[in-house]
């Protein structure tokens, strides 16, 4: 009996060692050259182009200063909680802040590039992009 559940285990191990490695595929980096438009009618468009990436990544910028704002605003509650619990049973503060705070729900990527090369390409520019293998690579 035991040698059976030793036997699944070492199983359930290696059918989930096998889905890990296999999982690794390469990983992609995308980089971006750009070609202005020819015109000066399509130059001014893909400018405002421009300005509306610049403000987009201005929004994107806030949007993340707030969330880790909050994120730690929410940390700090429930550490305090935590904190006054422990206390409270004469147990030991084991934990620190740093252990409440989950900063990657801020991390969440801003379409502002995605925006802007649609913008420019309407513009008459054209938008070339360079993957490039930054982990996981078959080299």
């Amino acid at each position: 009996m035991i040698i059976r559940i030793i036997r699944l285990r070492l199983l359930i191990v290696l059918v989930m060692l096998t889905s890990l490695l296999t999982a690794c595929g390469p990983v992609y980096q995308s980089h971006y050259t750009y070609q202005a438009p020819t015109t000066r009618m399509d130059q001014k468009c893909a400018a405002q182009c421009m300005q509306g990436k610049s403000s987009c990544l201005q929004i994107c910028d806030l949007k993340n200063l707030r969330c880790v704002q909050r994120v730690h605003q929410d940390a700090e509650y429930r550490y305090q909680q935590y904190r006054q619990t422990q206390l409270s049973r004469g147990a030991r503060v084991t934990k620190s802040l740093r252990q409440f705070e989950d900063r990657t729900e801020c991390r969440k990527s801003c379409t502002c590039r995605v925006t802007f090369n649609t913008c420019y390409s309407a513009c008459g520019g054209q938008v070339f992009e360079h993957k490039k293998c930054i982990a996981f690579c078959d080299e």
